[in-house]
């Protein structure tokens, strides 16, 4: 309803209005943090509609009144709510609500930062230059915090047998107070489950927002600099993967993204889960915004690197990020070939099926564009 009297309003109307529902509207947008009981479970149905009101509330708004409320949800989104400060002194569960709170709001900000860059397009690029830092420290934030290497194994949970407590602190507690402090735990191991599904959800998050940024740069906001900045954070994505289950399940939910993702073909054998695709998608949306072979060359060098991860699912991910880029630059990509060559031949070689028949793939179309067959510099 918010959405639709914003978008009623005249921009007249919403200059003078602006301030008290903007103020309305975050608190809403900390539904991830501080959602009743009535909407647990569907608390990012609730954020969808309170960002949609916002970003058609800014859409009335001029650029002098713009700017500072981009700046109020930047800072907004960088603080722990009150209500969770009070609390973080109550142990590891309120400790676990605590760092989720935190990461509740950056997800929405990026989530607004994904809305408004839809509508606004080039004129939201340059306010990604109060975003950066935020960016790479979300996509950089330790392995133990957001998942685990790509292809590796998640400990498995002893199944209950039925009849069994449903928890086994508690199962083992013999006081009201061991009871009480055995629930504590497992309310914090609770946190920890959410707190984890929502590092892999900022991560993605921030894929489809730079993603966002690179593919409505038309004012040049990409430069060396910030490919620099950018590219070993991004590369890395390549080598990790969001834990089966609940996190994987909740980037597939938040994150999906099929207007961006409907440039990126993933090769048959290629895994393709929402994480991963995002990856490759907002790597190649980086080379095409760079457009300069002097930022495709270590762009190429760094993906190609993590096929030696021993990762099948990082190879066949980094053999896509060079499909598509020979696809999209063409001749252009051909100054390229000589450092591709190498690594090709090791992965023609692979033991996976998928990564050997995607790299063969990518053969055959580095042939078809250079017009010269390659198995003369193969050392297999």
């Amino acid at each position: 309803m918010v959405a639709e009297v914003a978008q009623a309003m005249s921009p007249a109307v919403a200059a003078s209005h602006y301030e008290p529902m903007f103020a309305f509207l975050l608190r809403a947008l900390d539904v991830r943090a501080t959602a009743p009981p009535a909407l647990l479970d569907h608390e990012h149905e609730a954020e969808q509609a309170a960002v949609t009101a916002l970003v058609s509330l800014t859409l009335k708004l001029n650029e002098v009144k713009f700017k500072p409320l981009f700046l109020r949800l930047l800072d907004w989104a960088t603080t722990v709510p009150a209500a969770v400060q009070l609390g973080a002194a109550e142990g590891a569960a309120a400790s676990s609500r605590g760092r989720a709170a935190q990461q509740s709001r950056v997800i929405t900000l990026f989530t607004v930062v994904c809305g408004l860059a839809d509508k606004l397009r080039s004129v939201l690029v340059p306010y990604f230059k109060y975003l950066l830092d935020l960016a790479v420290s979300s996509l950089t934030q330790p392995a133990g915090q957001a998942g685990g290497a790509a292809g590796g194994k998640t400990p498995k949970r002893k199944k209950q047998k039925k009849g069994e407590v449903g928890s086994t602190a508690l199962a083992a507690a013999s006081t009201p107070g061991q009871q009480q402090q055995a629930t504590g735990e497992e309310a914090g191991a609770a946190g920890e489950v959410l707190w984890e599904a929502q590092a892999w959800v900022l991560r993605g998050k921030v894929l489809r927002a730079l993603h966002r940024c690179f593919l409505y740069d038309t004012v040049g906001f990409v430069d060396g600099d910030k490919v620099a900045r950018l590219l070993p954070p991004l590369v890395a994505q390549l080598l990790v993967a969001p834990t089966p289950g609940p996190c994987t399940a909740a980037v597939a939910q938040q994150c999906a993204a099929p207007d961006l993702d409907a440039s990126v073909k993933l090769g048959k054998r290629t895994p393709k889960d929402v994480y991963g695709t995002a990856t490759v998608a907002v790597l190649v949306q980086l080379a095409v915004a760079a457009n300069s072979d002097e930022h495709w060359k270590p762009l190429n060098r760094q993906v190609l690197m993590t096929t030696r991860s021993g990762s099948p699912r990082s190879c066949c991910l980094a053999l896509e990020v060079v499909a598509h880029l020979v696809e999209r630059l063409r001749e252009e990509y051909l100054v390229l070939l000589p450092e591709t060559i190498p690594f090709l031949s090791e992965l023609l070689a692979h033991p996976e099926v998928a990564v050997e028949s995607r790299a063969q793939d990518v053969m055959r179309q580095l042939e078809e564009v250079s017009g010269e067959k390659l198995d003369q510099y193969l050392k297999i």
